[in-house]
């Protein structure tokens, strides 16, 4: 058992004490209680938790900006360039 959801199980099987008690471990090991912002603060309250995820991911995945003459060059640079 891998995981224990009701959907993984199955019908015949039972969930014994071990299985109990290993969900609820993994469920307190994998919890997020305090998080550090980006002036080194220490924050535990889920609010402040979530804002500072999205913050790091916004500022990990937005988009680029390039100028149109770099990728013309970078376009034109290789051999697939129609003549």
């Amino acid at each position: 058992m891998l995981d224990t959801a009701e959907h993984d199980k199955l019908k015949s099987e039972k969930e014994t004490i071990y299985y109990i008690l290993r969900r609820k471990k993994r469920q307190t090991d994998r919890a997020i209680i305090q998080l550090q912002d980006e002036n080194g603060c220490i924050q535990k309250s889920p609010e402040k938790s979530i804002q500072i995820i999205v913050t790091h991911l916004r500022r990990k995945y937005h988009t680029l900006t390039m100028e149109e003459e770099a990728i013309a060059s970078m376009v034109g640079a290789g051999p697939w360039t129609t003549r």
